[in-house]
């Protein structure tokens, strides 16, 4: 009877070490995953950024060659206007 009573005990023992092996490696994986969702939120806020980022250096971008256009089209007509005035001499 006492034997038996060991091994009971013993099996339980056993048990309780491979349960609390699983929640040691659950609650590891957990802070893993924890990890991975925070790095996650990171990524996430940093493309937001990159785009709007984008966006601010793509509109100076088309506000410059607008800007250039302009210019041109002025440089364009000015030198239009002193060909008329060659010519009308």
């Amino acid at each position: 009877m006492r034997d038996r009573e060991r091994d009971l005990l013993r099996q339980v023992d056993k048990k309780q070490q491979e349960y609390d092996l699983k929640h040691s490696e659950n609650e590891r994986l957990n802070q893993k995953l924890r990890t991975l969702q925070s790095y996650a939120n990171t990524l996430e806020n940093d493309l937001k950024d990159m785009r709007e980022q984008v966006g601010a250096l793509t509109s100076q971008l088309n506000n410059g060659q607008n800007e250039s256009m302009k210019n041109v089209n002025a440089k364009n007509k000015a030198e239009i206007t002193i060909l008329d005035l060659k010519n009308n001499i």
